[in-house]
């Protein structure tokens, strides 16, 4: 069999003008790490061209072989990004005619658009590699740069041009194809980390955050040639994340990365804060006047209805509970990035709003429980809990009457809770001495 690999040896004629650097050990190491003499080969060539440093086709070359070795070495990923991202002559080594090594493109984009084909392939033997995902978005920053640019200097006048269109269909396209690559990803792994992260990036990078939330303002400085393009596809980027959610959470309701998705693209991004929002799948029908409150408001409204009828499915299911406890908690949280600015529901009524939402929930958690308790494991825990941390809340305003019915709910939950929830009876104790001494 002929060898494709070109020889990453410093007895090879295609490093003859290198002298390789050596791993520095002292006399007598205490542990030395047995490397593989083909890794221990090719890095003292990798430690000669960067210390030149050389940006060459022989050197991405040597990276590309490295990297199969070794893909969590951070220096390799570092250097051949620098390798991708040179544009200096001076940096370039002399053409080699070996036939293992070929020429790097004089273009940049074509460098960049070569190197995404190759992190496909590579992104999806490394899903758990941090190093991989990041290489990926420093190309996908830099392709979508070179867009940018030309984008900003073609909306200078008055009148968009034709070619600012095509770049604004581009800018699409490259987000979609990002989006589309996350997602055949995480049909292998739906709770990977780093892919979710990189999800999430993708959107902030092509789509923007709302303006409410001060973001391309303060990116404007940075990249400010972003600004226009991300708001000229804000809508598209972000269209399809919803529904993608959706289907996700369709396929397994206990996805808590799913969970944690739909609350980052609606509520952690700012966008439920802005008219210019996703719409929910749910309409809000909790109250008649919903058109004159915040948009927020109106979203988490709607939420609480999608996560009830989620709860109906599943009444056990934890990532749901969390996710209500999350939206809910922002209508009490007057600072938070949803707050009015135009004065259309001032913080006492949002937190009106707030408490009888809450109370709502109280009723829909009490659908869910048997009202005679049922032998371990039969009850509802999670709805129990919420009950319980409601009386809690309410406890703190409310008089000397009511408090005392409050303490004997919270008995008689306690009491139910420890049955259904037998793992966690010491915290469960915990929490009654704190109703006691209420």
């Amino acid at each position: 069999m002929v060898d494709t690999q070109p020889p990453f040896d410093a007895s090879s004629p295609l490093w003859a003008d290198l002298s390789p650097v050596y791993q520095q050990e002292c006399d007598s190491p205490l542990c030395p790490i047995l490397y593989d003499p083909k890794y221990s080969k090719a890095m003292d060539l990798f430690r000669a061209l960067t210390l030149k440093p050389e940006y060459s086709a022989r050197a991405l070359a040597l990276t590309t072989h490295l990297i199969r070795l070794n893909p969590s070495n951070y220096s390799l990923w570092a250097f051949r990004a620098r390798i991708l991202l040179s544009e200096s002559e001076a940096h370039q080594a002399p053409m080699t005619d070996d036939a293992f090594v070929l020429p790097l493109s004089t273009s940049l984009r074509e460098r960049l658009a070569q190197e995404l084909d190759f992190m496909d392939v590579l992104a999806k033997e490394n899903m758990k590699n941090y190093q991989v995902w990041q290489h990926r978005k420093v190309v996908v920053a830099e392709l979508s740069k070179c867009v940018a640019v030309s984008h900003a200097t073609h909306t200078a006048d008055a009148q968009p041009s034709t070619a600012a269109q095509a770049e604004e269909e581009e800018w699409k396209q490259a987000a979609a194809r990002e989006l589309y690559f996350v997602a055949q990803t995480l049909s292998q792994d739906a709770k990977n980390y780093h892919t979710w992260a990189y999800r999430q990036w993708v959107l902030c990078h092509f789509g923007g955050l709302p303006d409410k939330r001060g973001y391309d303002a303060a990116q404007e400085a940075v990249s400010g040639s972003m600004t226009a393009i991300r708001r000229a596809t804000a809508r598209s980027v972000w269209a399809g994340e919803l529904a993608y959610v959706e289907m996700l959470l369709d396929a397994d309701l206990r996805n808590n990365s799913a969970w944690n998705h739909r609350f980052f693209t609606l509520f952690a991004s700012g966008r439920a804060a802005s008219d210019d929002t996703i719409a929910s799948s749910t309409p809000a029908a909790a109250a008649p006047d919903a058109a004159a409150l915040e948009p927020e408001v109106r979203m988490v409204l709607s939420e609480v209805e999608y996560v009830q009828s989620k709860l109906r499915i599943a009444r056990n299911n934890c990532s749901a509970w969390n996710y209500l406890r999350g939206i809910v908690q922002r209508l009490f949280s007057d600072g938070s990035p949803g707050g009015s600015t135009d004065g259309s529901c001032q913080p006492s009524a949002r937190r009106e709003l707030a408490t009888q939402i809450r109370k709502e929930v109280d009723a829909f958690a009490h659908s869910l429980i048997p009202e005679v308790p049922e032998a371990r494991g039969q009850d509802v825990p999670l709805a129990l809990e919420w009950l319980l941390d409601s009386a809690e809340l309410e406890l703190t305003t409310c008089g000397p009457t009511r408090s005392r019915r409050l303490i004997a709910e919270a008995e008689e939950i306690i009491k139910r809770i420890k049955i259904a929830d037998p793992m966690r009876t010491r915290y469960w104790e915990y929490r009654r001495a704190g109703f006691r001494a209420a």
